[in-house]
């Protein structure tokens, strides 16, 4: 690698901002993309979260044992897996913003019908739904974050893309867990399925599609 790859010379020009400035740089630099397809991914980030924090917490609270919980989460992941190849051709035939809003939108279902769940059965199902949703939704992340990055910054764009990724993935538990322990366990569900469903609005209504068709 260090002789093969060439020394990135931009980072020494006068214009480029350092490394404290860097991230405000790039989000008032492309604040349009940061503030619609970027709160989308943020929101996204938020679901799989809660998707993987509130189905085995609600299996205990139906008293299941932990390796009906494991088969669930099992299941689910095993689902979400056959969706990949769909995933990668929907993205390069229909479009980012069809796989974005179809797993957004399948994610947020899925959640929405677990508090009804009360058995192996019906919350097996309930996780099997979400599972196609994030399957759907595989490697979206980065995928919009490459076609929106300017040649010019982005190894930075898609740094601070990440980071807002990362961001939602670190504060959906924690806001998932005040949430259940101020009201209800089921009421995190409803609220985290709210997200998904406001940042599949966001996708179909604000964001452009990126697909560039020969």
């Amino acid at each position: 690698v260090v002789v093969s790859v060439k020394q990135n010379k931009k980072g020494h020009d006068e214009d480029s901002p350092g490394i404290v400035g860097l991230v405000p740089h790039i989000i008032r630099g492309h604040s349009r993309v940061f503030a619609t397809a970027g709160v989308a991914v943020l929101l996204l980030t938020v679901l799989r979260a809660g998707r993987q924090l509130l189905i085995p917490l609600w299996g205990v609270s139906l008293g299941l044992d932990p390796s009906d919980i494991g088969l669930i989460m099992g299941a689910a992941a095993a689902v979400d897996m056959c969706m990949f190849p769909l995933a990668g051709y929907m993205m390069d035939n229909w479009g980012r913003k069809y796989a974005a809003v179809s797993c957004l939108v399948l994610l947020s279902l899925g959640l929405t019908v677990m508090p009804w769940s009360d058995s192996f059965i019906t919350l097996a199902a309930a996780a099997m739904l979400a599972g196609p949703g994030n399957g759907l939704g595989s490697g979206i992340n980065m995928t919009l974050g490459a076609d929106f990055a300017p040649p010019r910054e982005r190894g930075e764009f898609l740094g601070v893309w990440r980071l807002m990724g990362d961001v939602g993935s670190f504060t959906g538990p924690v806001f998932m867990g005040y949430i259940a322990n101020a009201f209800m366990l089921a009421s995190a569900f409803t609220v985290t399925a709210s997200f998904g469903f406001i940042g599949a609005a966001i996708m179909l209504f604000l964001v452009k599609e990126t697909l560039q068709k020969r």
